[in-house]
């Protein structure tokens, strides 16, 4: 598995992977985005190639992957939303709330307090911005107990989807 930044460049990924016969695969948001990656994976027939070379291109999407129970998932949704407008907040100097951002019927996290930014501030989301709020918190833990609430659990859930896919015991 390696990072594509964005699922537009996935099926090109999946092709050269599966034509230099590696066993490969992708975690894959799980929005229209991902959604549509994955469907373009599965046209390019990978699976009759895979099952003549012995090799295959693994896709999997982050929700089931996670367990996370949302209609849309990001890697970000992995971590309780609170936890994340926190970082957002400290990014940007800002006081949003949970009560604050739309529902529109999106449940990505990044997708709801960008519209609420937008709306409120006249400011985009960077997600590179929170991202530097996140590693400060990372930095400062050391067991598993640190970790936000249920963000282990779907941590753990995702590596076992991951290894069992690949064929690895956890």
């Amino acid at each position: 598995m390696w990072p594509a930044q964005t699922s537009t460049k996935v099926p090109m990924y999946a092709a050269f992977a599966i034509g230099q016969l590696w066993d490969a695969g992708v975690l894959l948001d799980a929005d229209n985005a991902g959604h549509q990656a994955r469907e373009k994976i599965k046209d390019m027939n990978l699976k009759d190639y895979a099952a003549q070379t012995g090799h295959e291109f693994r896709v999997l999407m982050l929700d089931k992957a996670a367990g996370v129970k949302k209609t849309d998932v990001a890697i970000e949704d992995l971590f309780p939303d609170e936890w994340f407008l926190e970082c957002v907040n400290r990014a940007y100097g800002l006081a949003l709330r949970l009560e604050d951002l739309p529902e529109d019927g999106s449940t990505l996290i990044a997708k709801r307090v960008e519209i609420a930014m937008k709306q409120r501030q006249g400011r985009d989301l960077k997600k590179k911005e929170v991202l530097v709020e996140m590693l400060k918190e990372f930095d400062g833990w050391t067991t598993v107990d640190d970790l936000p609430a249920g963000t282990a659990a779907n941590a753990e859930n995702l590596f076992k989807k991951v290894n069992a896919a690949f064929g690895v015991e956890s």
